[in-house]
């Protein structure tokens, strides 16, 4: 089965490990495509590739560009694109104006957007117009100006697991838990009926 989110369900329901890498460019992708199971176009590359101090300056052109090169040259694994930092925070419609372009200049199959609670209202208002998302709870990069640093986020296990359900419940289709403790981690995956993946929780 190749390029569908019905691969992804259906290794869950099996129990089976979903594994994930970042990748910007053709022969990453193309070795990637044989190993992974989800492949995301990372807002990473500002830093990685563009030497910038944090991913907020990049701008949509720039992550649609390298999402159409990875998602050429990936046949097997599921392509998920972030959403860069001022295109989905305005409004629900300003955010699936975005994204629209993501995906029809791309050919990706599902986006990614950084945010708990606050975006519910945009995650549901794009579910239900047939765009997958996917969540990121944690320590989310494009407010590290906000934060300060990349710390460990250590968030109160009840508020954080409630954050969680209601992303699953505005329509998710996974969630990314970055830099939060392991035991976190294990507890709010064991509530949920949709795949976590762990960046570096």
């Amino acid at each position: 089965m190749t390029r569908s989110i019905k691969k992804i369900q259906e290794m869950y329901s099996n129990n089976e490990q979903i594994v994930a890498i970042t990748s910007y460019t053709a022969p990453m992708s193309f070795i990637a495509d044989e190993l992974c199971d989800i492949i995301l176009v990372g807002d990473s590359m500002e830093m990685v590739l563009y030497g910038n101090k944090d991913t907020t300056s990049l701008e949509l052109d720039c992550i649609i560009k390298h999402a159409r090169t990875v998602s050429n040259y990936t046949k097997n694994a599921f392509v998920v694109c972030d959403v860069p930092f001022s295109y989905y925070e305005k409004s629900p419609e300003s955010a699936f104006e975005n994204i629209s372009k993501i995906i029809k200049n791309s050919g990706v199959d599902a986006v990614k957007i950084e945010g708990g609670i606050e975006f519910v209202p945009t995650i549901d208002f794009l579910t239900k117009r047939g765009i997958l998302v996917m969540g990121h709870i944690g320590l989310m990069p494009q407010r590290v100006r906000f934060h300060g640093s990349y710390k460990t986020v250590r968030d109160n296990e009840s508020d954080f697991i409630n954050k969680a359900k209601q992303l699953q419940d505005a329509g998710v289709f996974s969630i990314v838990l970055e830099n939060i403790p392991p035991d976190l981690a294990k507890n709010t995956t064991k509530v949920l009926s949709i795949p976590t993946i762990g960046i570096g929780s």
